[in-house]
This record gives structure tokens, C-alpha cells and sequence, in this order.
């Protein structure tokens, strides 16, 4: 015959007016705290709408002072080292001497409804650019955004702007990221418009969004830019370094020519030009310049004078 060994339950209690009063402590003890912190948020949701809306207003008034220039980077033939075309890419620089980024003004631009304006500022002073170099023919890339596509207006404003200074429309080749790409039967259309009016029409960042083999297929595109995430991976070592050569063989199979952006070292652009990427954009050739820097660059610009910036890899422009 076995013994059970007894079990014991211990309680402990308060009397009511005790834990009211410990519960009432505990909560006074916190609510400086829970205060504090509510102000805090309050004042970062205060502090962030202001700076969206002064964001805004910037914007308008730096296009009015003149505070907004377009810098070109030069691409070249990988195969010759000659330059074959040149990006366009928007600076900020305020009156007091700060530079705001363009991933910053650029991206709340196209959040709220401004990107049409910064597109349309792009647009004519790059025409009037390549109005000045006429012996020069060589053609501008410029970045569109999805909203740029979404307004058939955008085709004739285009038109008429290249009419108005006699360029052909083979001299504006168009960018378009491929995020934007998904995109309705309207915007496709859009595309294919600029593409029969004569413009060459370029992926921006390939490898980065959402396109499918099958829907690059049915895009009126002629050109894919590798994003120079998957360049610079090249000979690393590292996991995507092999995105770049199945970028190349997927343009191939569409019939696509390829650019590269962001070389920084010989070594990528020998990788490159030996997976048959026609040509290439980076530090190792330019950077970034003012148009007059661009004049001069191109010509001064020949297989034997395009040499490294640096012996370091620097990085590339936005």
C-alpha cells in the first residue's frame, strides 16, 4: 500500500482598496511615458506631412529659379570604346548650394503628381541641347515614368517639341523602368506610338521588376539595360553574378539589343562584351557632366582617349 504525497495550493490576495491602488500607482508611473511618446509620433506625422508638402512646393519653385540641370552620361560601343549615346539625367542643386538626391525629389515627384513637369523640363532642354551639337549625331536617352505613359497628350507634346527644333525623333531614344511595365492596354499603346514615330525605346534597370519572358514579348521595346546591381556582381562571386548572362540570352531569344549600366573595372567590360552585350555605360568610361562638359568630352572622345576615371571603381551615377 503506496502514500500519495499531499499537494499544497498556496494563494495569495489584496484586498480591493490595495490593488486599486497598486494599479492606480503603476498607471501614473507610465502615463509621463505614454504621453511622451504619443507627442512623439504625433510630431513625426506632422513633421512628414509638412516636409511632403514643402517638398511639393520646392519643386515648383526650383523649376522657377532655374535650380534643376540635366547632366549627361556618355555610353559607348563596347567592341570600339566610341561613344554611341549619352543619358540624360536630372541634378538639383538649391540656390544656397545643397543638392537634393534624386532618388529623393524624383520619387516623391512621382508619388504626387509632379513627374510630368520634371519629364517635360527633361524633354525640352534636351532637344535643345541636341539642337547645338548637329554635328554630333548621336542620339539623348530620357527616363520616362509610368504616368508619362498614361496620357496619349504625351505622344503629340513629343512630336511637336522635336518639329519645333527640327530633330528627328530617332535623337530622343525613351527610358522606361521596369516597374513601371506593368502597365494597361492604354500605356502600351502610348509605347507604341513613340516606337512607330521613330524613337528607340529602352528597359531601364532590367532584372529588377516584374517582366516575364512572355510579356517582354509582346512589348514594342528595341533595347534592355542591365541594372548595374547584376554588373557589378560580375566575377565576384557572389549570387546573382550569373543574372547578367541569362539578361543577355533572354534578349538575344526576343531579338533585343543590350546595354549595360554601371561599369566600373576592365575586367566587367571584357565579361560583358564577351556575352555579346553591344554596349556599356559607367564610371570607367564618364562620369555624369554639365552639357558644355558633354561637347567637349565628345570631341575629345576616341577609342584611345577613353581611359579610366580612377584606378579605384567608383560609383555610378544615378
Amino acid at each position: 500500500m503506496s502514500k500519495t504525497n499531499p499537494e499544497y495550493i498556496i494563494t495569495a490576495s489584496l484586498p480591493p482598496k490595495e490593488l486599486q491602488r497598486a494599479w492606480l500607482d503603476y498607471f501614473t508611473d507610465l502615463l509621463p511615458l505614454g504621453i511622451a511618446v504619443c507627442v512623439l509620433l504625433v510630431g513625426i506625422i506632422i513633421w512628414f506631412t509638412r516636409r511632403s508638402f514643402t517638398m511639393g512646393l520646392e519643386i515648383i519653385e526650383g523649376l522657377r529659379l532655374g535650380e534643376f540641370e540635366v547632366h549627361y552620361q556618355p555610353m559607348v560601343t563596347l567592341a570600339t570604346g566610341e561613344v554611341c549615346c549619352a543619358e540624360a539625367l536630372l541634378r538639383w542643386q538649391r540656390q544656397n548650394g545643397s543638392k537634393i538626391s534624386p532618388e529623393l525629389f524624383i520619387g516623391y515627384a512621382e508619388e504626387n503628381g509632379q513627374i510630368g513637369l520634371l519629364t517635360q523640363f527633361v524633354l525640352e532642354k534636351v532637344i535643345t541641347d541636341l539642337a547645338q551639337l548637329a554635328n554630333q549625331d548621336i542620339p539623348i536617352s530620357v527616363n520616362l515614368a509610368g504616368s508619362d505613359l498614361a496620357s496619349p497628350m504625351f505622344v503629340e507634346n513629343l512630336t511637336a517639341l522635336c518639329k519645333k527644333h527640327q530633330l528627328a525623333p530617332n535623337r530622343i531614344e525613351l527610358e522606361i523602368t521596369e516597374r513601371s511595365l506593368v502597365l494597361g492596354q492604354s500605356a502600351i499603346e502610348v509605347i507604341t506610338c513613340l516606337r512607330q514615330a521613330g524613337h528607340v525605346i529602352l528597359i531601364d534597370d532590367f532584372g529588377t521588376g516584374y517582366s516575364s519572358l512572355s510579356y517582354l514579348h509582346n512589348l514594342p521595346v528595341d533595347i534592355l539595360k542591365i541594372d548595374k546591381s547584376f554588373v557589378q556582381a560580375l566575377g565576384s562571386g557572389a549570387a546573382t553574378h550569373h543574372v547578367a548572362s541569362h539578361i543577355v540570352q533572354m534578349a538575344k531569344a526576343l531579338g533585343l539589343s543590350v546595354v549595360a549600366e554601371g561599369i566600373e573595372t576592365t575586367e566587367q567590360a571584357e565579361i560583358l562584351k564577351e556575352m555579346g552585350v553591344e554596349w556599356g555605360q559607367g564610371w570607367l568610361y564618364a562620369k555624369a557632366m554639365p552639357f558644355a562638359e558633354l561637347r567637349q568630352f565628345l570631341q575629345g572622345s576616341t577609342p584611345t582617349t577613353l581611359k579610366p576615371l580612377s584606378s579605384d571603381p567608383l560609383p555610378d551615377a544615378v
